[in-house]
């Protein structure tokens, strides 16, 4: 072959080269600017907490959160950068925790920093603590490992199963059993949300008593998305409760509500409850708050009314004040009343 027909060759191995290489490269190589940051909390942080991201099912990164000396239940952050803005998913993953999965996350161009999000689900992921035969559910054969009498009150180094040592601080005691046992483990599972941007939140579109009677009350409420509506019924001079103090059952002082309770809801179909055994001729305070799956909370709603033997059904007023825990600036359209004291609010957006 002549010095002419060697040149191409190379030529053309260089070219293919080339060209296979770039044909190779996966559509999930692609780097910006992007980011996505976030914050994870998990007990005993000398175990090692995994974060993977992945876009459309495929693994694009790990990071394995750096381990500490200290016990407990403490934060830690992450951050994947040089990212394309997409939808991404992240899934993590820590050894006697349920897995957390966030799917649908979708960043621009400016990135996505968790941390800031008004919802404490999203702000801060928390895994749940508990889960010692790896099957997805903390439940009474994790709790029966816990309290093994080849396991519970010994050192760690003693015990037959040492990772019953929750919070990492040496011993398997009643700490540790606790954490299993609290409300916020027990029977619980892998959590998976959905996520979404804080845009337009739920919001309670309307509330009002369709019959007022001497003993018991009947209540309508809708929602703009589904969710669960919780309330709480107080005398007509209480002040407003928080979300979180409605959410529990009390008052604004932190006493358990006259009446309390929760209901079900789906977005803009009105649903229907009765509070009963109430007093008689008695003016009460109705407050209602709003909590959609993924954390989402519409400001706290409240109306007035008054049991009487004749059944009036006037609903007085409406306010959602200022100083809600959802943050950022918010744009309420009025509301309006009629003589059935049906109360009608538009959404509310967060802009």
């Amino acid at each position: 072959m002549n010095k002419k027909g060697i040149l191409s060759t190379l030529l053309t191995i260089v070219f293919l080269t080339i060209l296979m290489s770039i044909l190779t490269i996966p559509a999930s190589a692609d780097v910006g600017d992007a980011f996505i940051k976030g914050r994870v909390l998990s007990y005993n942080p000398s175990i090692i907490t995994n974060v993977k991201l992945l876009q459309n099912n495929i693994e694009l990164d790990t990071q394995a959160l750096p381990s500490t000396a200290t016990s407990g239940q403490v934060p830690q952050d992450f951050s994947f950068d040089n990212l394309a803005p997409g939808t991404y998913s992240l899934i993590i993953t820590k050894d006697v925790h349920t897995k957390f999965t966030l799917n649908n996350v979708l960043i621009d161009e400016d990135g996505l920093d968790l941390t800031k999000d008004p919802r404490n689900a999203i702000k801060c992921l928390t895994l749940l603590c508990g889960d010692l035969d790896n099957d997805g559910i903390i439940d009474a054969k994790d709790l029966n490992t816990v309290w093994s009498s080849l396991n519970y009150g010994k050192r760690t180094s003693d015990a037959e199963e040492p990772r019953c040592d929750l919070n990492g601080d040496g011993v398997i005691d009643a700490k540790d059993l606790n954490i299993v046992w609290s409300s916020e483990n027990y029977g619980k599972r892998d959590v998976v949300i959905e996520y979404s941007a804080p845009g337009y939140l739920i919001s309670i579109t309307n509330l009002r008593t369709t019959d007022v009677g001497t003993n018991e009350v009947t209540t309508t409420v809708t929602a703009s998305k589904d969710g669960i509506v919780y309330w709480v019924l107080l005398d007509s001079n209480s002040a407003t409760p928080s979300a979180d103090q409605i959410i529990a059952g009390r008052t604004s002082a932190g006493t358990i509500a006259y009446r309390c309770g929760d209901i079900n809801v789906y977005g803009g179909i009105a649903k229907t409850f009765v509070i009963a055994g109430i007093d008689e001729e008695t003016s009460y305070k109705l407050c209602a708050v709003a909590v959609e799956s993924n954390g989402d909370r519409s400001d706290v709603c409240f109306c007035y009314f008054t049991t009487t033997s004749a059944a009036n059904n006037w609903l007085t007023s409406i306010s959602t004040p200022s100083g809600s825990n959802l943050t950022s600036t918010t744009a309420m359209a009025t509301a309006s009343f009629s003589n059935s004291g049906v109360l009608s609010a538009n959404k509310k957006r967060v802009v």
